[in-house]
């Protein structure tokens, strides 16, 4: 009988108590005791549940991590109302993500901080950027010479009588050449690929965990608690020994840098890393590290935050076009035909061309839209409460914009189910994006590294559709159905490629 009274008193107490809560929130599924509505992810699934939640509850929900709302913003003009018109109130992050603690052993880095310790190490990585010559011609040719190393060894498989060949892996080698040589100073190709397989697997498995929601519940967990039920238990040893790995890789790659500094010499750094550490160095011998902001957690944690997003979201992008390319020939034809009349060669293409290319930046604009490459958007916090549309949000909600409801949205992008590059271009015939056209984020935490990725989704795509024919192989035709985790990631696939010269 007391089992019974208890029993009941304590579901009153919760129900009661999430009523409290929940009326001050949009509408959302009905939580439930120790894991909120996170069911709704697992019956949807990660890359359903948004769109779910969008035809159920309204362009405004919420779903409940645990005790712990999560507000979701789908509309192109709510997003702008928030999170860029109240730009530095939804600018935080979340501070119980414990998957972070396991994962980075801190909060710390790029992604996950917010305060002074986030606007400092955005800045300085910013500054360091534009010395290694973003917006120069120096980036570009970084990047042109990666573009070269793809086409003269695919042009040797085309040579060598390869008929089905994965253009996937020149691909991701190159583009991770480009963010390695940004934050280490060196090429992949100038050390064993042994090396770039190594950490790819590791990102890709840490992408494939965070899509599981039960990773959310335990990123969640600041008491420790959930990890220690049977079935949690080994989701999180699987996080821990995943993190561990993926330290001990960039610790070490960053003490190989270290050792290879002179600090006493008065020079301008070759790389992210070199830049830091002269940094905290010159911090330390000043006297002037009393704040503590540069050490080596996170350094540690930026190079992971730059490495993730500078390899993983462009080669994946550039995965899809070329997926995209290959299954509608007849778009890939047009590219080619614009291309023909404008270049008519196979010298490298540059900048100087972007602006006579309207369909190729069409191309590139709309698999950036079709592919909606992120689709569940890292959350933010919010630093204070916040008044908006008749709902009173506390100060640390969690608050999420929902880019890829903007990116498929009928009403902005109509035919959003379809591949349709034309749709980025005006009666004129130019290449006209659209406000919409929202990938990389917004407000203060959109993507620090958009323009390294513009350039390179640019340069690969140009010249690589210039040089080469794609197609499918009819008896291997691509799987297109994504693996969806932190990011879509397409199934490896197999082309046939044929020389345009």
């Amino acid at each position: 009988m007391i089992f019974y009274l208890l029993f009941f008193a304590f579901f009153g107490w919760y129900f009661y108590g999430l009523y409290l809560k929940k009326k001050n929130y949009p509408p959302g599924p009905l939580p439930l005791p120790i894991i909120g509505s996170i069911y709704v992810l697992i019956i949807q699934g990660i890359g359903g549940f948004s769109n779910y939640l969008l035809t159920t509850f309204g362009e405004i929900n919420t779903l409940w991590f645990g005790p712990k709302p999560a507000v979701f913003f789908n509309n192109f003009n709510d997003i702008q109302e928030t999170f860029v018109k109240n730009a530095e109130i939804f600018a935080g992050r979340p501070k119980s993500q414990e998957l972070d603690r396991i994962i980075r052993g801190g909060f710390s880095g790029l992604l996950v901080t917010d305060g002074q310790q986030w606007r400092e190490h955005r800045r300085f990585a910013i500054h360091v950027m534009r010395n290694l010559g973003l917006g120069k011609n120096l980036m570009q040719e970084k990047v042109l010479s990666e573009v070269t190393w793809v086409i003269e060894e695919l042009g040797k498989k085309v040579k060598d009588g390869n008929e089905e060949i994965s253009i996937q892996n020149y691909i991701d080698i190159s583009v991770g050449s480009v963010i390695n040589s940004i934050i280490f100073g060196y090429s992949l190709q100038e050390k064993s690929l042994a090396e770039f397989d190594k950490i790819k697997g590791f990102i890709q498995q840490f992408l494939k965990m965070i899509g599981n929601p039960v990773y959310g519940l335990l990123s969640q967990d600041s008491t420790g608690t959930l990890k220690k039920l049977p079935y949690l238990r080994n989701l999180f040893n699987e996080a821990t020994e995943l993190g561990h790995e993926l330290q001990t890789f960039f610790n070490g790659q960053i003490e190989e840098r270290r050792q290879k500094i002179n600090f006493e010499e008065d020079s301008e750094a070759t790389d992210y890393v070199e830049a830091y550490l002269r940094q905290q160095y010159k911090n330390e011998k000043s006297g002037k590290n009393e704040e503590n902001l540069f050490t080596n957690d996170q350094l540690l944690g930026c190079v992971f935050d730059m490495w993730l997003a500078g390899q993983e979201t462009t080669s994946n992008t550039l995965a899809w076009m070329i997926l995209y390319l290959m299954t509608n020939p007849e778009i890939q034809s047009k590219l080619q035909k614009e291309l023909d009349k404008q270049i008519g060669s196979d010298r490298l293409i540059t900048l100087d061309d972007k602006m006579d290319l309207n369909y190729l930046n069409a191309v590139i604009a709309e698999t950036q839209r079709y592919c909606n490459l992120i689709p569940n958007n890292i959350p933010h916090r919010l630093t204070e409460d916040f008044e908006f549309h008749g709902f009173h949000l506390e100060a640390n909600t969690m608050v999420i914009p929902q880019i890829g409801a903007v990116l498929t949205n009928e009403k902005i992008f109509p035919e959003a189910t379809k591949f349709k590059p034309e749709r980025f271009i005006d009666e004129n015939g130019k290449f006209q994006t659209k406000p919409e056209l929202i990938p990389f984020g917004v407000g203060k935490r959109a993507c620090l590294g958009e323009g390294l990725a513009r350039l390179e989704l640019y340069l690969f795509a140009a010249n690589l559709f210039n040089h080469f024919e794609i197609t499918i192989i009819p008896s291997n035709p691509p799987n297109m159905t994504p693996i969806i985790g932190g990011t879509k990631m397409p199934e490896p696939f197999l082309a046939q490629i044929k020389k345009r010269f």
